[in-house]
């Protein structure tokens, strides 16, 4: 019976205990885990971060404009003009509404479409 005991708490609590534990972010813990993400080049965390933050609310500006630059990084045009015209749209402050548009006029660069005098 001892036996038992003690193979069960020698070998077993420490598995048991191995699980991760499940942590709880803020939606502002979790912007700035997409920008330490992002900062630290991984950017298909930064991404998935993103994509959460938008599930939970459109509406927010920086994960749309993160959504925007990593596609744009990727060259997927599309995406990024969704994202970019979302991130003006519902940018609060001239320089988000400034920084929404450059990556929007870098994005329409890209593909070529130039105009001009």
């Amino acid at each position: 019976m001892w036996r038992g005991l003690v193979f069960a708490l020698t070998f077993l609590v420490p598995l048991a205990s191995a699980t991760p534990a499940q942590t709880t972010l803020t939606p502002g813990e979790m912007r700035g885990a997409m920008m330490a993400s992002w900062e630290a080049g991984n950017f298909d965390q930064a991404v998935a971060i993103a994509d959460a933050l938008l599930l939970r609310d459109p509406r927010d500006y920086l994960p749309n404009q993160m959504r925007a630059r990593a596609a744009l990084s990727a060259n997927d045009f599309d995406t990024a003009t969704f994202y970019a015209r979302r991130a003006w749209r519902v940018a609060s402050s001239n320089v988000q509404r400034f920084e929404a548009a450059r990556v929007m006029a870098n994005t329409l660069f890209r593909q070529g479409r130039i105009t001009s005098r």
